[in-house]
């Protein structure tokens, strides 16, 4: 017998989205399995030819909310890093020091030609890096600045363990950008990238068991 048209199609949609939800990972994969489930039902005359169109419409509308859903989301990998250990892993690595070269250049020169007024403002660009080293290491601001100085790396860094972002663990907005989404931990990973010692890599270890400072209680932040 004919099913009563649009309600019964949406409802089934539903229920074969729902079944295979497991195929979250794989959208044309799932849908896949919607269209075959549909084909199932034609083959064995349960509907019609007008219901059919209707089924497979309903079935595309759900996929397409699936894959804006929470669906979508599970199956997502974002790389998660503690901010605190790349700023430590930073201090005194080549790749610092690289950065610090032409400003240090730069600051020796305006001493030799007797420009104060460009010794003061290296020295004060000097000053704020040394705050903004304090907030990063001791608290949570954010690291974007180091991250942008070992770029190269990052793409082989994200593809090595299989994510799409970097997302710090004290960025609650950009974690919530990824709400659903499985987190890998690549802190060890984005440490290795600044070359550090073994006494940062010990330091790295020992600032991760401690809760970061507030913001405001850290020396030099304003």
């Amino acid at each position: 017998r004919r099913w009563p048209a649009f309600p019964v199609a949406i409802g089934n949609a539903r229920r074969i989205a729902n079944r295979h939800r497991s195929f979250a990972r794989c959208p044309l994969r799932r849908f896949d399995s919607i269209f075959s489930a549909g084909c199932r039902v034609a083959t064995a005359g349960a509907i019609g030819v007008s219901d059919m169109k209707q089924f497979f419409s309903a079935a595309v509308f759900i996929a397409g909310l699936a894959l804006d859903s929470g669906v979508q989301a599970a199956g997502e990998r974002i790389g998660t890093y503690d901010s605190r250990a790349i700023a430590v892993a930073y201090a005194g690595s080549p790749v610092q020091q690289k950065f610090m070269a032409p400003l240090r250049s730069a600051h020796q020169a305006a001493k030799q030609a007797g420009n104060r007024a460009e010794v003061e403002k290296l020295a004060a660009r000097g000053r704020a890096l040394q705050q903004s080293a304090h907030r990063q290491a001791f608290s949570t601001a954010p690291v974007d600045d180091l991250l942008e100085q070992i770029a190269e790396a990052l793409p082989a860094i994200r593809r090595d363990a299989g994510v799409t972002a970097l997302v710090s663990i004290w960025d609650a907005a950009g974690l919530a950008r990824h709400a659903g989404a499985e987190r890998v931990d690549v802190t060890a990973a984005l440490v290795d990238a600044f070359q550090p010692t073994a006494r940062q890599r010990k330091t790295v270890e020992e600032i991760r068991k401690q809760k970061p400072l507030p913001l405001e209680k850290v020396t030099g932040s304003n």
